[in-house]
Order: structure tokens, then C-alpha cells, then sequence
């Protein structure tokens, strides 16, 4: 008894009719599971709609079982409630002439009433089959085995070590898997182009090489690749898993670094003041600091003032053709208009920027207008503080504003 749409189904299942004449009865249908009596009066024939009765237990209270593994583990069959039935499975000795030369198993798969040991054969309702097999195996076909007559079953092989495949009946014909070439361990294989590399905030990633034999094997084809702790400093893992042909995995690891400082340093800035003039100077070349200063010995060496980034927006300096005064600008108009125009002023320091301007500390210019009446030198200085303006314009110094900035003082 089965019911011919795949929305419904029959509650009990499966039905076996069984002779009782020998103990003086007559003949009855059975439940071949529970081997409960089933009539009309006791236990009909219910038809359900099978949407509906997604419960835990069926309409005589048996808790439902829609997966059955067979009792030594290597199959598992879906398809129906198969309450009290177990399912044996067993490799056959059979051969298959069609199959000559190839390798094949020959598998029975049987479902059997447990309280009476009889074969429950069952027909009508598509029976899904999932059978282990070894991890290196690679399936080319599965078959219903019908004498000599082979037909070809719908299968899959969703994960290594097993494959899948539908059948419409259930211990009624054995089938048969056809192997194809066994799948081959990459576990062994020679991985080249794996280099260090330098930390960059990102996933890093490789373009490994992967040889088996003189076989180069094809990423996403034969194997993927997969990376852990890829992204800080420290080791990373490369795991190549096999696929299609290809069954293990291989592993390996490559050094992520701290990238090089090239952070150049802060540059000091020197401050100088002359003995006679009262001029100050200002630079970051320490050989002439050292001229001046200590061999010289025209001007005295104040120390360091700040430090200057070591690039930046440029600082010019110029030197007064007449006076010999310095003057400091990052402004190219007043550059051309001292040096071209008035023809007053020319570059110092080679026309090279003496320092840099860039950082988050204020440095302050300031003018003398009683030396620039008096055309004396001296006429320009730097402050670091609004209290040093303050204290200079008490003195006669005149505020020019912030010019610039440094990456510190000293």
C-alpha cells in the first residue's frame, strides 16, 4: 500500500498481510514496524498530509525516526518514519559484468522488522541513501542493480568520504558505486613562493606555487587556501585543502614584520646672536654654528630654539646686501620683490630653505622698528610664546604673527 502524491502519506507503514490459520485465526494486515494489528475497528488506515503532521510522534504514538542509520554506521537512509525498523547494509561479492576492468563495490541495503528478523521490502516512496566511503575514493556513477542490468541513479558527493544518491525502493536490489581514480593527498606537496612581509594594517596574501610530483596543481581546481593571523606582526598560517582529485592538507607560514622606521628625525634649530650687532640668526647647519661661534668667535651660541620637521613647507633665509641683516620668509612674493624687484636683499644658504615649518608649535616673528630707523641689524627675531611676544613688544619689538610652526621646542 503506498499513496501516489508525494503531499500525503499513510499512518501505519509499512503494511504486511500475515496467515493465521495455524492458530485457528485468518488473515490480517500488520504494521511490518511494530507488528501492531491493523483493521478498522482497532487501528485504520489514516492518510495525512505530511506538511501537517511534522510532530514527534505518529498517530499511534511512536516516536517518528525519518533518519535511520544502518546498525554498523556506514549508511544512512531517509524517506519515511521508519519507527521500529533498523537497516542492515553489507558489501556483496557479486560481479558486474558491465563494470569489467573497473573498480566497483556492490552494496545491499535492507530494512528488516526487529521483532519478527523478516525483510521489510519497501516500494513507492523515493528513499534517500548517504554511504560512507573511504576519503580517497572519487565516484563516477551509482546504479540499481537489477540481475545483470544496471541502471543509472541520480548521486552526489557532497564532502569527502561519502556520497549520496535516491532510490524508489528499499531492500529489494542491491546497488552498485563505480569508482573513479582514486583521489591523491596533497600533503606532500612542494609549496615555493611564499615570502615575508612587511605589516601594513591589511590581509596579506600570497601567490604560492603548489607542485605535486612535476604536477602544478590549480588553486580552486585542485585546491583551496585559507590564512590565519594574516593582518598583525608575527607568524601566518597558509592551509591548502584538497579538492576535486586532491583529499589532505598542507601547511605553510610566512614572517609579517614591523615595517622600517623612515620617519626622518626632528631637525635642531640653532639660535645665534652677534656680539657687535645684536643680529639674530637662526639655522640648523651646525658647521656653521661651529664657524661662527667657536672659531670665529664673533657670535654666541644660544643653544637649540626648537626642532624643525625635516620636510615641510619651506623657510628661506636673506641676507641685506648692505647690512648684512637676515631675514626669514616662506612668502615667494616677498622673495621676488626683495631680491628682483628692490634688489635689496639676495638668497643666503645657497637658495636652499634653512629649515621647515610643519608641526603643532607656534613660532612667533617679531621686528625691531627702532632699529630699522636707525639702520642698524638685528631688525628681525623669533619668539616661542605669546608671554616672550609680550615681554619683546615692551622692548620695542613689533608682532608679526605666527610665521611658522615646529615639531617641538627644545
Amino acid at each position: 500500500v503506498y499513496v501516489e502524491s508525494n503531499k500525503y502519506d499513510i499512518d501505519p507503514f509499512p503494511i504486511v498481510a500475515k496467515d493465521k490459520s495455524e492458530y485457528g485465526e485468518g488473515r490480517y494486515c500488520y504494521d511490518h514496524s511494530t507488528c501492531n494489528r491493523v483493521d478498522v475497528d482497532t487501528r485504520p488506515i489514516v492518510l495525512y498530509d505530511k506538511g501537517a503532521a511534522l510532530h514527534d510522534k505518529d498517530e499511534a504514538g511512536y516516536e517518528r525516526i525519518t533518519t535511520l542509520t544502518s546498525l554498523k554506521g556506514r549508511v544512512a537512509v531517509t524517506g519515511m518514519n521508519f519507527k521500529h525498523l533498523v537497516v542492515l547494509d553489507r558489501v556483496l561479492n557479486t560481479s558486474v559484468p558491465a563494470l569489467k576492468g573497473k573498480s566497483y563495490e556492490v552494496v545491499d541495503v535492507t530494512a528488516v522488522n526487529p521483532h519478527r528478523w523478516e525483510i521489510s521490502k519497501l516500494v513507492g516512496t523515493p528513499f534517500t541513501i548517504t554511504r560512507k566511503i573511504a576519503t580517497n575514493k572519487t565516484v563516477a556513477n551509482v546504479y540499481a542493480l537489477e540481475g545483470n542490468k544496471l541502471t543509472k541513479l541520480s548521486w552526489k558527493q557532497p564532502n569527502a568520504g561519502e556520497v549520496s544518491f535516491t532510490l524508489n525502493s528499499l531492500s529489494l536490489h542491491p546497488y552498485v558505486i563505480e569508482y573513479g581514480p582514486d583521489k591523491k593527498s596533497i600533503a606532500t606537496a612542494t609549496i615555493s613562493g611564499v615570502v615575508n612581509k612587511t605589516y601594513t594594517g591589511k590581509a596579506l596574501t600570497q601567490t604560492p606555487v603548489v607542485k605535486l610530483g612535476s604536477t602544478t596543481l590549480k588553486a580552486g581546481t585542485d585546491y583551496t587556501v585559507s590564512y590565519k593571523n594574516n593582518v598583525q606582526v608575527g607568524t601566518a598560517t597558509i592551509t591548502f585543502t584538497g579538492k576535486g582529485n586532491y583529499m589532505g592538507t598542507a601547511t605553510k607560514t610566512f614572517k609579517i614584520t614591523k615595517p622600517a622606521n623612515t620617519t626622518k628625525p626632528d631637525v635642531p634649530v640653532y639660535w645665534i646672536v652677534n656680539k657687535k650687532s645684536g643680529e639674530n640668526l637662526y639655522t640648523t647647519a651646525w658647521p656653521e654654528v661651529n664657524k661662527l661661534c667657536n672659531q670665529k668667535k664673533t657670535w654666541t651660541n644660544k643653544g637649540i630654539m626648537w626642532y624643525a620637521p625635516a620636510t615641510g613647507k619651506p623657510v628661506y633665509r636673506l641676507v641685506n646686501k648692505k647690512t648684512n641683516d637676515h631675514h626669514f620668509t616662506m612668502n615667494q612674493t616677498e622673495i621676488k620683490q626683495l631680491t628682483q624687484v628692490k634688489k635689496t636683499w639676495k638668497m643666503d644658504f645657497s637658495g636652499k630653505p634653512v629649515f621647515y615649518s610643519g608641526g603643532s608649535k607656534s613660532i612667533w616673528r617679531l621686528r625691531s622698528d627702532s632699529r630699522i630707523a636707525a639702520k642698524k641689524a638685528g631688525t628681525h627675531m623669533f619668539a616661542l610664546s605669546q608671554a616672550s611676544v609680550n615681554a619683546l613688544k615692551k622692548k620695542g619689538w613689533t608682532s608679526e604673527g605666527v610665521l611658522l610652526y615646529a615639531k617641538r621646542y627644545k
